[in-house]
């Protein structure tokens, strides 16, 4: 506030890809247990807090890990991790790369069937369970969000049963969800855009049911036959 007469500017209204994240899965199935590899990149806004990751010490730097692990599973092994860039280079995104081993992953049912859930893309839509609100609801930043998941499976079993793809829209965002299969392996790819980051009280129905279809999708079972 002033009264020099500076001139008020308004700003244009951020990008949702000047800020996201990009996470790419790589899994393999081999009896019950699942190897992961996964390769997050990050811009914008969401490099801050993953470029103080550089002044943890070794042991804070790995209870940090864990704390994600548990997003994975019950019983997860942290096989190894590495930045892929100097944390300390501005000029260069963030690319963290990981490593692990779930056990129990798939389910087995009879001698044939195996059933499962993608990993760490269960999503959460109670924050959004009112539809009425009197206040705006605060769904985080103008942003995007692509994940791609590459899985594959034991020799003689096919993929026997995998969700229809989704395409969801509210009047802040999109969410698509798309799987394809490519030389007997599975492919899923997930993209979420956020154009506005506050939901006002007279949209709250809609990004609820848009919030409510993208969790059912990420929930739903993978089957696989012998």
């Amino acid at each position: 506030i002033s009264t020099s007469g500076e001139l008020v500017i308004r700003l244009d209204k951020l990008n949702a890809e000047e800020n996201g994240i990009e996470i790419n899965y790589i899994c393999e199935i081999s009896g019950a247990d699942l190897t992961l590899k996964r390769t997050t990149m990050l811009t914008g806004v969401y490099q801050t807090s993953w470029r103080d990751k550089r002044r943890l010490s070794k042991e804070e730097l790995e209870n940090w890990l864990r704390m994600r692990a548990k997003s994975l599973g019950s019983d997860v092994s942290i096989k190894n991790y590495s930045f892929l860039n100097d944390l300390s280079d501005y000029k260069k995104d963030v690319v963290f790369q990981e490593e692990f081993l779930i056990r129990n992953f798939a389910f087995s049912s009879g001698e044939e069937f195996k059933f499962f859930t993608m990993p760490s893309i269960q999503r959460d839509s109670s924050s959004t369970a009112k539809t009425f609100r009197r206040f705006p609801y605060d769904a985080g930043d103008v942003s995007f969000e692509r994940i791609k998941f590459v899985i594959g499976i034991p020799d003689g079993y096919k993929f026997y049963h995998y969700p229809e793809n989704l395409n969801v829209k509210f009047s802040g965002g999109a969410f698509s969800g798309k799987y394809s299969l490519l030389d007997k392996k599975l492919i899923l790819e997930i993209s979420t855009i956020y154009d506005d980051a506050l939901i006002f009280p007279d949209k709250c129905a809609e990004y609820k049911k848009w919030s409510d279809e993208a969790a059912r999708f990420c929930k739903e079972w993978i089957m696989i036959k012998k």
